[in-house]
C-alpha cells in the first residue's frame, strides 16, 4: 500500500515539475535538484538558469536574450540574438532578433545582418543566393556561379563557358570563353598615372597571343613606356618581343621557338637610352640539346661557351681581344684549359696523359693514367706518386706528405700561419672567470705548426701547439691540451670500456678521474671533489657541500646539502628509493635578507607518501602548509587564515579567514556551508538546503522547494509542492542595518585590513554603513582597502554571494569586469579619503592617496592637482618626487603618443617644477641626478678591439655631458636627508618601488651619481687617449678613482650572494677597460695597466677586489711569455740582427713570418730579465726544429730536436741573480715550420711581478 502512495505521489510531483505554470511558479525561488531538476538566479546580473534532466533541456536567460537547448553540449550565447533555440547543438539552431542565424547541418544555412547589408540562404548543394554589401552572389549546383553588382557582373558554367564585365572611371575589363573552341581578354586602365590596353585571346587550347602596351608617369616628371607581343601555336611554335625604355635604362628580350629545331632568345640592357645596348645576353638551340651557342656580353667582357654533345665543348672569357680564359674538350682526343696567369694544360685521352703548368705558384706538374702516376716539378713545390704504394708532396715553408699503402700510413708536417689579430671580445673575454674563448685561435690548435704520422687503422699521432693526441687500437687513445697553465691528458681504454682524465696545473695534479666499464667503475679525485663508484653496490659523491650516495642492491639514493658559511640556516637532504625515481624523505631550510635587512626563512619536510610539511616566515606574514597522505589531507595556515582540502580540494574544502566566517564542501556538492558577516548558506544535497542573510531574506526548503519558507521582496512564502504561498509582510533591514551590526562590520574590517585581506575588508567596510563616519582613522583604513582591493579577487566574492546593499560595487554584469570594479573601487577610495579629511585627517597625507587613487583611473592630470594641492600644505620630498614621477608617465610614449608640441610642453613643465623643487631641496643628490637625467640619456660609445670608436655619435666632451658631469660630481659630494632616506627605501608614499627611481633602490643617489660622474669621465680619457693626449687623459685618472665606490652590491644588499656580483660590477668592468685601452692596447706597457689595476682594486671591498684578482689572472698569464727578443744570424741569414716584440697576446715567435720563411739556417734570440731580488724562476720552452738555451753564459738547456712547436713542452729551472740576467736561445730550423714558445714564472707556475724583460 505504501509503495503505491509513493508511485502516485512521484507521478503528481513528475507532471507538475514539467508542467509549464509549474515551472513559472517554481522559478520564483532557487530550485536544486539536480540533476532532474535544477533553476538558480543570480540578483546582480539578473540571470536565471534552468535544467531538466540535464542535458535533455536547458535555458538561460538574461536580459539581453534568452536560450533553450534540447539535446545539445554547452557553449557561451553570443548576447545580440534575444531569442534562440538550439537542437543537437552544433548542428542545428536557431537565432533571432537583431537579423537571424540559422542552419541545420549541413543541409541548411540562412542569416542576415541587422542592418540587411549582408544575408545568405542555402541548401546545400543545390542553391546559394547571398548578399554582401553591394555585391550579389548566386549558385545553383555548385556548377553554375554568378556575381554581379554595380560595376559589373560575372557568369560561369564551369569549366566550359564564361563571360564576365567591369567597368568603372578608370578601368575597363572585358573576358569571354567557351571552351575548347576559343576564349578572349580585354584591359583598359587609364588614370593621370598610368594608362595601358591590354589584349589576349586564344583558340582551340592551341594558339594563343596577346599584345600589351602601358605608359606610366613617375612622381620625378619622368615617362617609362612598356610594349608587349607574343604569339605561339602550342607546341610548335612561340614568339615574344619585350621592350621596356625610361629615362634612366632600357632593355629588350626577345624570344623565338620553333620546336624542335631553333630555339633563340636574346636579352638587352642599357643605362643610356638610345645610345645602343651595352649588356647582351644571347642563347641559340639547334635540334636541341645537340648545339648549344650561349653568350654574355658586359661592357668589354664576353662570357661565352657552345657545345656539340656530347663531342665537343667549348667556354671562355675574353677582354677585347685579349683571351682571358679558355676551357676546350674534344672527346675522346683530349682537353685545352687555360687562365691568364695562372695555369695551361694540355690532357690527351683523358686520364692518359696530363700536363699542367702553373704559372703563379711556377710549378709544372705531369700525371700518367690518373691516379696512378703524378711528378710535380717547381721551385717551391715538388712531388710524385705511384698510387697505391707510395706518394710524397712538398711545399716549401707549408707543408711535408708522404703516404704509403694508401690510405694506411701517412706522415705530415705542416706549417699554418697563425693569425695576427684577436676578435672584438678578446678585451671582455679576458675579464671573464672563464676560460678565454679565443687562446686556441692564436697559438693553439687550429694554428701554427703540427706534424701527423698514422698506420690507419691501428695507430695515429698528431702534435700541434696545444694539442698531442696519439692512437693504438685496440689498446688507447690519448688526447693531451693545454690550455693556459692547466694541462688535461684524456685516455681511452676501449677494451676495458673506460677512459682516465688527468688535469694538472703547472705539472702539479689538480684532478683526476677513472672510469672503466662504461663508468660502472669510477674514482676521481679533486681538490673538492671526490668519488667512489662500484655498480651496482655503491656510489658514493662528494662535491664542496654536497654528499651523495646511491646503492643499486639495496636500492636507494641520498643527497645532503649545507651553505658552508651558513651550515644551520641553508641546506637539504634527499632520501629516494628507488634511486631518484621516488623521493621518500626530504629536508631543507633556507633564508634570505632583503634590502632593508628583514629576514625571510623557508623550511620544508616531506616524507612520502604519509605527510609533507612546508613553512615560511617572512616580514609580509607567516605561511604554513601540511599535506598527509597526499592528496587525501592538505592544510594551509597563512595570515590567521586556515585552509584545508581533500583530494585535491575537488572533493572535499575547507576554509577559515581571519574573522572566523567559513566556506566548506563535502563530497563535491553533497553538503556545502558558506558563512560571511551578512549571509550564511547550507545545503545538503538534494534534501536540504537554506540561507540566511542579513537583510532579513532567505529560505529552507526540502528537496528542492518540495516543503520550505522563504522570504524576498518584503514577502514571506511557504512552499509546498513547489508552489509560493504567500504568508504576508515581512520585515525589509537591508536599508535599515542596526548600529550595532554596523560596528560588527567596522570590527571586521579592520580584522581583515590587519591581514591584508582587502577584497573582503572593502565589503565590510562598505556594510559598515555610517558607522564611525567621524572616525578619521577608519575612514582612511576604509580607503586604503578600497584602495589595495584586487578586482579580481573582489569580483569573485561578489559573484557569489553579493548583499543588496552591495549591488553598487559591482553594478549588472560588471562583476566578472575587472576594470570596472577597479574604478568603483578607487572612487570609493577617493569618497573615504574626503570622508576622512572632514573628520579631521591629516589632510596632505589623504591628498596623496587621493591622487594613487586618481593614478589607478589614469586621470594624471586631477593626481597633478591633487598633489600639487598637498605640497603646498606640507611640503614634502616624497610628494615633489610624486609630481615629477606623474609628469615622467604622462611624457612617457609608452602611456600615451603625444604631439612633438604636448611632449615639448610637458617637459617645460617638468623643468620648471624641478627647479622650484631644487630650491626646496639645493642638497638633494636624487634631484641633482633627476636633473641630470633629463639633459639626456647617458651613452656610452663602443670600441674596437684597437679601441677606436665604430661611431661618431657621442662626444663626452659636448655640451650636455659636460653639464651631467657637474651635477654627477655636485651630487656625488652629497648625502640624502631623512625624507629622502625614507622616499628611497620605499616607506614612503609614491617611493622608488612605486615606479619612479627604481635605480636608486639598489645604490644610493650620491653613489649612481659618482657612477655616473666616473663614467663620463672614463670616455673623455678613452677619446683622449686615442687623440694621443696621453697626459691629459693620465691626468683624469685620481678623479676617476676617487668617484669609484669602495663597495659592491653584496656589501649593500645583505640578501645578494656574494659570487652573484663577480663580473657584474658596471663601473669597475668600464674603468678596467679605461685603463687596459690606455697602458696595454695604445701604450704597449701591459704590466703598467696590470700594477695600475691591482693598485685601484687594493681599496676595494672584499668582494670586488677578489673579481679584479680574477679578472687579471688571465692577464698576468699573458705576461708570462716572453715576447722581446734581439734575433741575430749565426748562419744561412745575412740580414740581421734585429729587434723584435711580439703583439700581446702572440705567445708563439714565429721565426718563419719574421724573417721571411728562410729554410736550413741558425740564429739566437736574446733578451735580458731584470730581476730586482735573487729569486727561483722555471723557463718553459716549446720549440720547432732543434734549440738549446744558455743564461748568464752558462748551458741550462742542452740542444734537443722537435719537429713541432708544444707550448711549455720543456721546463727549466733556473736561479735568477739580482739584476740582469741575460738569456740566450740558439734555434735552427730544416725546411718547414720555424719558431718557438718561452715562459717565465715562478716556481709555483705563477707571474712573477719584481721582473721586467728587455732587449739586451
Amino acid at each position: 500500500m505504501s509503495n503505491r502512495i509513493l508511485t502516485v505521489f512521484f507521478l503528481a510531483t513528475s507532471s507538475l515539475m514539467f508542467h509549464p505554470d509549474f515551472l513559472l511558479a517554481a522559478t520564483e525561488g532557487d530550485v536544486k535538484v539536480w540533476p532532474l531538476f535544477y533553476y538558480a538566479s543570480d540578483p546582480v546580473s539578473q540571470e536565471t538558469r534552468t535544467e531538466i534532466i540535464w542535458p535533455m533541456y536547458v535555458r538561460q536567460q538574461t536580459s539581453d536574450y534568452t536560450a533553450s537547448q534540447l539535446l545539445s553540449f554547452s557553449q557561451d550565447f553570443p548576447r545580440q540574438y534575444p531569442d534562440q533555440y538550439y537542437l543537437f547543438w552544433p548542428l542545428g539552431g536557431v537565432r533571432a532578433g537583431n537579423g537571424h542565424d540559422a542552419w541545420l547541418f549541413p543541409f541548411l544555412w540562412s542569416g542576415a545582418a541587422a542592418d540587411g547589408d549582408k544575408w545568405h540562404h542555402s541548401l546545400f548543394p543545390l542553391f546559394y543566393f547571398g548578399k554582401n554589401k553591394d555585391v550579389y552572389s548566386l549558385n545553383i549546383a555548385i556548377l553554375q556561379q554568378n556575381w554581379w553588382d554595380t560595376p559589373g557582373r560575372f557568369n560561369t558554367l564551369f569549366p566550359l563557358l564564361w563571360s564576365g564585365t567591369d567597368k568603372t572611371d578608370t578601368h575597363d575589363q572585358f573576358t569571354f570563353g567557351m571552351l575548347p573552341l576559343g576564349w578572349a581578354y580585354v584591359d583598359s586602365v587609364k588614370t593621370p598615372e598610368h594608362s595601358s590596353q591590354s589584349h589576349w585571346g586564344g583558340l582551340f587550347l592551341l594558339h594563343c597571343w596577346g599584345r600589351d602596351q602601358s605608359v606610366t608617369n613617375n612622381e620625378d616628371g619622368g615617362r617609362e613606356d612598356e610594349t608587349f607581343a607574343s604569339d605561339g601555336v602550342f607546341p610548335v611554335f612561340y614568339r615574344k618581343d619585350d621592350y621596356r625604355s625610361s629615362a634612366q635604362d632600357s632593355d629588350r628580350e626577345k624570344t623565338f621557338w620553333l620546336f624542335p629545331y631553333y630555339q633563340s632568345a636574346d636579352i638587352s640592357f642599357s643605362n643610356k637610352p638610345g645610345a645602343g645596348f651595352k649588356n647582351k645576353q644571347a642563347l641559340r638551340h639547334i635540334f636541341f640539346p645537340l648545339w648549344w651557342d650561349h653568350s654574355l656580353e658586359k661592357d668589354q667582357t664576353l662570357d661565352f661557351y657552345r657545345l656539340l654533345f656530347p663531342l665537343w665543348w667549348h667556354s671562355g672569357r675574353n677582354t677585347g681581344e685579349t683571351v682571358d680564359e679558355s676551357n676546350r674538350f674534344l672527346v675522346p682526343v683530349g682537353a685545352h684549359f687555360y687562365k691568364k696567369d695562372v695555369y695551361e694544360t694540355h690532357n690527351l685521352m683523358g686520364p692518359v696523359f696530363n700536363r699542367t703548368e702553373n704559372s703563379s705558384e711556377k710549378y709544372v706538374r705531369y700525371d700518367a693514367f690518373f691516379p696512378l702516376f703524378l711528378k710535380t716539378i717547381g721551385q717551391d713545390r715538388s712531388g710524385g706518386r705511384v698510387f697505391p704504394l707510395f706518394g710524397w708532396e712538398t711545399s716549401r715553408a707549408k707543408y711535408e706528405n708522404l703516404w704509403y699503402a694508401f690510405p694506411l700510413g701517412w706522415h705530415t708536417e705542416s706549417q699554418e700561419e697563425a693569425p695576427a689579430s684577436i676578435d672584438a671580445e678578446s678585451f671582455w673575454a679576458l675579464h671573464k672567470l672563464e676560460e678565454r674563448p679565443y687562446t686556441d685561435t692564436v697559438a693553439g690548435s687550429d694554428a701554427g705548426p703540427r706534424i701527423t704520422r698514422a698506420f690507419y687503422p691501428f695507430y695515429w699521432s698528431k702534435r700541434r701547439a696545444d694539442v698531442r693526441e696519439s692512437g693504438l687500437l685496440p689498446f688507447y687513445l690519448r688526447t693531451d691540451r693545454l690550455s693556459n697553465r692547466d694541462m688535461t691528458s684524456e685516455t681511452i681504454f676501449p677494451l676495458l670500456l673506460g677512459q682516465t682524465s688527468v688535469r694538472s696545473r703547472d705539472e702539479a695534479p689538480v684532478f683526476t678521474r677513472h672510469d672503466y666499464l662504461l663508468s660502472m667503475i669510477a674514482r676521481a679525485k679533486g681538490d673538492d671533489f671526490t668519488l667512489n663508484r662500484v655498480f651496482p653496490f655503491f656510489s658514493y659523491e662528494k662535491t664542496c657541500s654536497r654528499f651523495n650516495a646511491s646503492s643499486f642492491v639495496l636500492p636507494f639514493h641520498y643527497t645532503s646539502w649545507q651553505d658552508a658559511d651558513q651550515p644551520g640556516k641553508k641546506y637539504s637532504s634527499d632520501l629516494s628509493v628507488p634511486f631518484e625515481i621516488l623521493p621518500v624523505y626530504q629536508r631543507s631550510a633556507d633564508s634570505s635578507v632583503n634590502r632593508l635587512g628583514e629576514v625571510s626563512t623557508n623550511s620544508k619536510s616531506w616524507f612520502f607518501p604519509f605527510y609533507k610539511h612546508a613553512m615560511t616566515l617572512s616580514p609580509t606574514g607567516d605561511k604554513e602548509e601540511l599535506s598527509i597522505l597526499w592528496p587525501l589531507w592538505n592544510g594551509e595556515w597563512e595570515n590567521d587564515e586556515t585552509r584545508i582540502r581533500g583530494i585535491g580540494g575537488f572533493t572535499n574544502f575547507y576554509e577559515k579567514d581571519a574573522n572566523g566566517f567559513v566556506e566548506q564542501r563535502i563530497l563535491y556538492r553533497l553538503f556545502t556551508r558558506k558563512t560571511r558577516s551578512w549571509f550564511s548558506e547550507t545545503e545538503l544535497m538534494p534534501f536540504y538546503s537554506g540561507q540566511h542573510r542579513e537583510d532579513g531574506t532567505g529560505y529552507w526548503k526540502f528537496l528542492g522547494g518540495l516543503i520550505g519558507k522563504e522570504t524576498r521582496d518584503d514577502q514571506s512564502y511557504l512552499r509546498l509542492f513547489y508552489f509560493p504561498i504567500p504568508l504576508g509582510k515581512a520585515e525589509n533591514r537591508s536599508q535599515n542595518i542596526p548600529m550595532e551590526q554596523q560596528n560588527r562590520h567596522a570590527d571586521l574590517a579592520l580584522n581583515y585590513l590587519k591581514h591584508k585581506r582587502h577584497d573582503r575588508a572593502a565589503i565590510e567596510f562598505a556594510l559598515s554603513g555610517n558607522a564611525r563616519a567621524d572616525d578619521p582613522g577608519f575612514q582612511a583604513a576604509a580607503g586604503d582597502a578600497c584602495l589595495n582591493a584586487v578586482p579580481g579577487q573582489l569580483g569573485d566574492e561578489l559573484r557569489s554571494t553579493v548583499p543588496v546593499s552591495l549591488k553598487f560595487l559591482g553594478g549588472k554584469y560588471e562583476t566578472e569586469n575587472t576594470h570596472a570594479l577597479k574604478e568603483q573601487l578607487r572612487r570609493l577610495a577617493i569618497d573615504y579619503y574626503n570622508n576622512a579629511i572632514r573628520a579631521g585627517a591629516d589632510k596632505p597625507e589623504m591628498l596623496k592617496k587621493i591622487a594613487q587613487a586618481h593614478v589607478d583611473l589614469d586621470d594624471l592630470e586631477k593626481a597633478l592637482d591633487i598633489l600639487a594641492e598637498s605640497d603646498r600644505l606640507s611640503p614634502r620630498f616624497d610628494t615633489a618626487m610624486a609630481r615629477l614621477s606623474i609628469l615622467d608617465r604622462m611624457k612617457s610614449p609608452y602611456t600615451k603618443r603625444l604631439p612633438d608640441a604636448d611632449r615639448k610642453a610637458l617637459a617645460d613643465r617638468q623643468n620648471l617644477m624641478l627647479k622650484e623643487i631644487k630650491t626646496r631641496y639645493p642638497a638633494s643628490p636624487t634631484v641633482l641626478f633627476y636633473e641630470a637625467d633629463l639633459l639626456g640619456p647617458m651613452e656610452t660609445p663602443v670600441f674596437s678591439r684597437s679601441g677606436n670608436k665604430k661611431a661618431e655619435a657621442y662626444d663626452p666632451f659636448s655640451e650636455i655631458p659636460l653639464k651631467q658631469l657637474a651635477l654627477y660630481t655636485q651630487g656625488s659630494a652629497l648625502s640624502s636627508g631623512k625624507d629622502e632616506k625614507a622616499w628611497l627605501t620605499g616607506d614612503a608614499f609614491f617611493s622608488a618601488s612605486y615606479g619612479f627611481g627604481q635605480e636608486y633602490t639598489r645604490n644610493p643617489p650620491q653613489i649612481q651619481c659618482a657612477l655616473r660622474a666616473a663614467f663620463i669621465l672614463r670616455d673623455q680619457a678613452l677619446r683622449l687617449t686615442d687623440d694621443k693626449k696621453r697626459d691629459q687623459a693620465a691626468a683624469l685618472f685620481p678623479r676617476i678613482r676617487e668617484l669609484l665606490p669602495g663597495f659592491c652590491d653584496a656589501c649593500a644588499e645583505k640578501g645578494m650572494a656574494e659570487s652573484d656580483c663577480y663580473g657584474r660590477n658596471a663601473a669597475m668592468s668600464r674603468v678596467l677597460h679605461m685603463l687596459y685601452h690606455y697602458y696595454a692596447e695604445t701604450g704597449n706597457d701591459p704590466l703598467g695597466y696590470l700594477e695600475t689595476a691591482e693598485a685601484w682594486a687594493a681599496p676595494l671591498c672584499p668582494h670586488l677586489r677578489e673579481a679584479v684578482d680574477q679578472c687579471l689572472e688571465n692577464f698576468r698569464f699573458e705576461n708570462q711569455y716572453i715576447k722581446t727578443w734581439r734575433i741575430a744570424s749565426v748562419a744561412g741569414i745575412e740580414r740581421l740582427p734585429i729587434n723584435h716584440s711580439n703583439p700581446f697576446y702572440e705567445w708563439y715567435i714565429n721565426l718563419d713570418a719574421i724573417l721571411g720563411q728562410p729554410d736550413h739556417c741558425t740564429v739566437t734570440a736574446e733578451c735580458v730579465i731584470v730581476s730586482e731580488q735573487a729569486q727561483r724562476a722555471l723557463i718553459r720552452l716549446g720549440f720547432d726544429h732543434t734549440l738549446s738555451a744558455m743564461l748568464n753564459n752558462k748551458t741550462i738547456f742542452e740542444e734537443i730536436t722537435r719537429k713541432v712547436a708544444v707550448r711549455d713542452e720543456f721546463t727549466v729551472p733556473v736561479l735568477l741573480k739580482k739584476g740582469e740576467n741575460r738569456l740566450k736561445l740558439t734555434i735552427s730550423d730544416d725546411f718547414l715550420s720555424y719558431g718557438f714558445f718561452a715562459r717565465l714564472s715562478d716556481d709555483h707556475g705563477r707571474f712573477i711581478k719584481n721582473v721586467r724583460i728587455q732587449a739586451p
